[in-house]
């Protein structure tokens, strides 16, 4: 496995693999980065501390892969579910997200409606209503009406809808399309807090802004983001809704039947509901944000670490990338702020 990691990692960065192989060996053995970056160079093939910190970031961010991998194995097996299939595209599979969407359908879920719908017996009826072949369903529906549990063929239908709608959220192809949608024509538009304009006028030219969120700066983008958690301005990022569940009824929705109208209607529900609440946060996915991290690095300014609003994977993912990777996501490299920052890093970014 170690081999494999190395040349994967080797294949990633353009790194020879036996410069990679000796670097994570090193790292192994608990040297640092800064001492096999300057004593280590016949071992590494003069690899600077950049390219070795890179090594080292993709070789812990594939070993979380592999122990998240383990996680997931053992929860599905737990279930009863593990096939060999899904267990070779679990050990097949290199990609966080891909991986978390992989497991999603087998993740333990709190109560949800469409749990509730299950307890009620009424998945073999979702299973028609996917399977869009169906022009009678609510005929169908009336084997699961019960006067104690289910009311009438409606309430089945809806419960039935509910099951639907959780299947599409949990559909990979429709996760990754509006990934995508959300990238390329996401806008990112921020407003003040009622009252606290003059508190905040730190943030004034935030107070009525709205650009596409792939052209928006980094340090723009970080000002924003600092401005919501204190508090002062309140951040949206939105796409349009009638593309974005056009987007999803290609993907799930088959033919003309009866059936396919009501998986249209889940379409519906199940972006409003499922899927628009769990797109990503520029905190954590937006390209500019990859850019500002390395910013701050280029500057040196260690201060506005602490007080960025990044997560830990964003952060390992700059470290595993070069500066110059990073800056092709801006359309120039703002020059160094003239100011010294503060405590609170704040200078450094509007």
């Amino acid at each position: 496995m170690q081999n494999k990691l190395a040349e994967t990692i080797s294949r990633e960065l353009n790194i020879p693999l036996n410069s990679v192989s000796n670097t994570v060996r090193l790292l192994d053995d608990g040297a640092t980065i800064p001492f096999i970056s300057r004593y280590r160079k016949e071992a590494t093939g003069n690899l600077d501390d950049e390219k070795v910190q890179s090594v080292e970031a993709r070789l812990r961010y594939y070993r979380e892969i592999e122990k998240r991998k383990g996680t997931i194995l053992k929860t599905i097996e737990g279930q009863g579910k593990l096939t060999e299939e899904l267990t070779a595209k679990i050990l097949g599979c290199w990609d966080a997200t891909e991986l978390e969407d992989i497991y999603l359908p087998f993740k333990p879920k709190r109560k949800t409606r469409a749990e509730a719908a299950r307890l009620l017996g009424l998945e073999p009826l979702a299973k028609i209503i996917m399977a869009q072949r169906s022009d009678n369903v609510e005929e169908r529906a009336r084997e699961w009406v019960n006067c104690e549990t289910v009311a009438d063929t409606d309430a089945a239908i809806a419960g039935a809808l509910d099951i639907v709608a959780e299947w599409i959220s949990e559909n990979s192809a429709v996760r990754n399309s509006l990934r995508r949608m959300f990238r390329h024509e996401a806008v990112i538009s921020s407003r003040f807090v009622k009252g606290k304009e003059i508190e905040g006028r730190n943030y004034e030219n935030y107070y009525e802004f709205s650009r596409p969120l792939r052209t928006v700066l980094s340090h723009q983008l970080l000002a924003m983001r600092r401005g919501e958690k204190e508090g002062f301005l309140k951040v949206s990022i939105d796409v349009d809704d009638r593309r974005a569940t056009d987007n999803v009824s290609r993907i799930v929705v088959k033919g003309h039947t009866e059936a396919s109208q009501m998986v249209e209607r889940a379409v519906e529900d199940s972006y409003k509901r499922l899927l628009k609440p769990q797109t990503p946060r520029p905190s954590t996915h937006s390209p500019t944000t990859h850019a500002s991290c390395c910013l701050l690095r280029h500057w040196g300014l260690s201060e506005c670490w602490p007080l960025t609003p990044v997560s830990a994977p964003v952060a390992r993912w700059c470290a595993s990338m070069s500066m110059a990777t990073c800056f092709t996501t801006m359309s120039s490299t703002p020059p160094r702020p003239t100011t010294t920052p503060t405590a609170r890093g704040a200078n450094c970014c509007r």
